[in-house]
């Protein structure tokens, strides 16, 4: 690993988790539509919840690695990401699901 990739990794797992796990937890929720989309995200303009991204790699570092718990991106992933009905269209989910999807 280069030393740019080492400092991003520390950084993001250190510095950031107490951003990046509440993040994960809000997308997730937003995504199982247990919330509504605060009004005032993306200037009023809406949110386009069609496509589910997949958290499998945070997911993998926060939950598996670092026993922080991340129940909404669980069921997010479980549900959302695993039960996509033809994965070969969204070849990143599939990717992510392949690479780090041993964490569920």
């Amino acid at each position: 690993m280069t030393w740019r990739a080492i400092s991003a990794r520390h950084y993001l797992l250190g510095e950031m988790a107490p951003r990046m796990v509440p993040a994960l937890e809000f997308h997730a929720r937003l995504l199982l539509h247990q919330a509504a989309p605060p009004a005032d995200v993306c200037a009023g303009a809406g949110v386009n919840l069609a496509y589910p991204p997949t958290f499998d790699v945070a997911y993998d570092q926060y939950a598996r690695r670092r026993n922080v718990s991340l129940p909404l991106t669980k069921q997010h992933i479980t549900k959302n990401v695993r039960g996509i009905a033809d994965p070969a269209l969204l070849h990143v989910y599939v990717y992510e699901s392949l690479t780090h999807g041993g964490s569920l």
